[in-house]
């Protein structure tokens, strides 16, 4: 994991904002890679006045503890902010100086309602926020409450099966380069233990293992023809590290912002020999505000999409596609001297050989991939987290209700499946209307008195004699009920044996109970409420709610019965496999 460290004694805060003669220049440092741009104020078309408040406030949104951290979000917050002066300067009030803005300069922004003027306004809070010089009056009204406008181009998910070929595509380029990598990496120790260096290739990969670089004259020029050619096959490419990313990001749902900043520090949550490969590692956010940018990404091996292992290597998992990364790019790193997890081969012949990949805009469109025959060029990672939201159901870094008001519900190739699990939801409820309160439940008065009469207990719970005396004996037994029809199930055809989960029979109509089954469903119930508390509560309560309900209600009709702390101890991993759903037909 990342620590702080701090500066030395004699380091100084570098100036942001310059304010000299004609310029207006603020310098953005990103806080990740330490690279840095300067956006001019002074062209704005206003006055200098108005420059000048601009450039503060976005000094103070673009430096330390600022909300606009990186050199991306950077340019976006210098444009918008370029338009609204645009603006001011065409409107017929135009201000000199920022005591003269008035609510006039914002109603009309906000009357409009589309996607520029909304941009333009969360700019100006972004920039204006607690500036002292701006009318009181013009401030209330541009903090007041803004309603979203929703971007015109809706961003539709790759279908299914466009997002296998996509995830193969790239799990294709990923494992060549990582065979190239292996054996170029076996050369090169070949040649570092024998020390015999006959060929130009062998004092190239000697360099490379020794000094980190090729071999290089006085003027950094190459020493060996075509020796980056030879370190190309030792390093990954610039364009195989975007292939990574872009299956990682299949495999996590991340924004692709996000896993390019990973870095290669990480723990392991597992015991590294018969556990389940857990990797935590750290990530930014850094839209989500100054105090909730930070991450703690959690990338276990279990979780697969498809199985697609070959040999040692996991590229069906995240946990797995990160620890390729992390040895497909580990000499790219030190010779970089970066701790990013995302580097590869620059290209570069008289600069650095390494530098990490910072963004993916001009490689994704160049990543090849095919489908149905046909071969396409470039992907959309917008267009795969939706993807992976759509399909996996499940929210990555925001609230449920996001995924489902901002993702899923606006998404329209989401609407059929939407249509579907709604009119799923409203069967199930139907059903469990049909089915609740149904299971007949046998008083040990009942028990009793079916040693001398049969019959009579027999017709009360709706049963034959011979029925009757296999359920007491447990020949009926499902998990926590007894079944008198497997035959004559609500859930199955008529005359099909019952593929529903046990879990249904709590209120099924062909269900009984009889204080035997007592213990068990008091396991059942504290095994149903330990999970709560590991599920999000919208998940617990569609995978488990109705069960649990049924079965406190079944419980509260045999207050009486005895408590078999034995027979609970037995049943114990039984009810851990069913609501696994490892007895699940699928």
């Amino acid at each position: 994991m990342s620590r702080a460290v701090l500066p030395e004694g004699n380091y100084a805060r570098p100036e942001t904002l310059h304010i000299d003669g004609e310029r207006i220049v603020v310098t953005v440092f990103e806080e990740r890679t330490g690279r840095k741009k300067e956006f001019a104020f002074h062209e704005f078309p206003v006055a200098r006045a108005l420059s000048e408040t601009f450039a503060r406030g976005y000094a103070r949104a673009t430096g330390p503890g600022g909300s606009r951290r990186t050199i991306g979000s950077a340019m976006f917050l210098h444009s918008t902010l370029r338009s609204y002066a645009r603006y001011l300067a065409a409107h017929p009030d135009a201000p000199s100086s920022p005591t003269e803005l008035r609510t006039a300069h914002l109603r009309e922004l906000r009357f409009k309602r589309d996607r520029q003027s909304y941009e333009q306004l969360l700019a100006l809070r972004v920039v204006l926020r607690g500036d002292s010089s701006v009318p009181t009056a013009y401030r209330e009204l541009l903090l007041s409450p803004l309603r979203a406008v929703p971007h015109k181009q809706r961003i539709e998910a790759y279908t299914a099966s466009e997002f296998r070929s996509i995830r193969r595509s790239m799990r294709a380029i990923v494992r060549g380069a990582l065979t190239r990598v292996q054996a170029a990496e076996a050369e090169v120790a070949g040649v570092l233990s024998s020390g015999v260096l006959e060929t130009d290739r062998d004092f190239v990969l000697w360099t490379l293992g020794k000094k980190g670089d090729v071999p290089r004259t006085a003027k950094g020029l190459q020493a060996v023809p075509r020796s980056h050619m030879i370190a190309r096959e030792l390093l990954p490419s610039m364009q195989e590290m975007a292939a990574a990313a872009v299956l990682m990001q299949c495999l996590t749902g991340h924004n692709i912002g996000t896993l390019l900043e990973l870095t290669a520090d990480h723990h392991r949550a597992d015991d590294q020999r018969a556990e389940s490969a857990m990797v935590l590692t750290d990530a930014r956010k850094p839209r989500r505000g100054r105090y909730r940018a930070e991450l703690n990404l959690a990338f276990d091996a279990s979780d697969v999409w498809e199985e697609t292992s070959a040999g040692d290597d996991d590229f069906a998992s995240p946990a797995g596609i990160y620890r390729i990364v992390l040895e497909l790019g580990s000499r790219s790193r030190n010779i970089a001297g970066s701790r990013r997890l995302f580097v590869g081969f620059s290209g570069a012949r008289t600069s650095a050989l390494c530098r990490p990949l910072a963004e993916l805009a001009g490689h994704r469109r160049r990543l090849i991939w095919s489908h149905s025959g046909q071969t396409h060029a470039g992907v959309d990672t917008m267009r795969i987290r939706r993807s992976f939201l759509e399909l996996r159901q499940r929210p990555v870094d925001h609230t449920p209700a996001t995924l489902a008001d901002t993702y899923l519900s606006k998404d329209p190739a989401a609407l059929a499946s939407n249509q579907r699990v709604v009119a799923d939801a409203l069967d199930d409820e139907m059903q469990r209307v049909q089915t609740a309160a149904r299971v007949t439940a046998l008083t040990p008065e009942q028990v009793t008195a079916a040693s001398t009469d049969p019959e009579g207990v027999a017709a009360v719970i709706g049963v034959d004699v011979e029925t009757l005396a296999d359920l007491l004996a447990g020949r009926l037994d499902t998990v926590a009920t007894a079944c008198v029809s497997n035959t004559t199930s609500p859930y199955s055809r008529a005359g099909d044996a019952c593929t529903a989960s046990f879990l249904l029979c709590l209120g099924c109509s062909n269900a009984r109970v009889e204080p035997r089954h007592v213990p068990i469903q008091r396991v059942l119930r504290d095994r149903l409420e330990a999970r709560r508390a590991e599920m999000l509560p919208v998940e617990w309560e569609a995978r488990f709610g109705t069960a649990h309900g049924r079965v406190l209600d079944l419980l509260e009709r045999m207050p009486g019965a005895p408590q078999d702390d034995g027979a609970a101890s037995e049943t114990a991993g039984l009810i851990d496999q069913l609501l696994d759903g490892r007895w699940d037909l699928r």
